[in-house]
């Protein structure tokens, strides 16, 4: 795997990836080994980040760390993600009597079954959205 230096030339005294996902925190002037394709990434910002040949900063490098960090960071919010929409899908195929069950067994919350199951089930997936999944 090939591994690129790039230096961190923007204006603030620490930048961290919130954009790409690496993980990746840069101090001012900071030189990190990355690998090439998140250096092709961060490279796309010639404002804030320059190529450079050579060797680290003395500073320790933790830049694998972070970026498997980062990696498993998205797997986890890809997951969850994943597990909201599939209670979503069963909550989709409730009717109105699982709907008002669900909702008081889950949330402790009373539902109004006089509205249209619709309603209900916009409710139900309002509670998953705002409480999480109850397990």
């Amino acid at each position: 795997m090939d591994r690129v230096f790039i230096k961190y030339i923007g204006g603030c005294a620490v930048w961290r990836d919130c954009i790409y996902h690496t993980g990746l925190v840069f101090e001012d002037g900071q030189v990190r080994e990355v690998s090439a394709e998140a250096a092709a990434k961060l490279l796309r910002h010639g404002d804030v980040f320059a190529a450079v040949e050579g060797k680290r900063v003395k500073k320790a490098d933790d830049t694998e760390a972070l970026e498997k960090a980062g990696a498993l960071e998205v797997e986890r919010e890809a997951a969850a993600f994943d597990a909201v929409q599939d209670v979503i899908l069963q909550i989709n195929r409730m009717g109105k009597d699982e709907l008002e069950l669900y909702a008081k067994a889950n949330y402790g919350q009373s539902l109004d079954k006089r509205k249209s199951a619709e309603n209900l089930r916009e409710a139900v997936v309002q509670m998953v959205h705002q409480f999480g999944i109850v397990q």
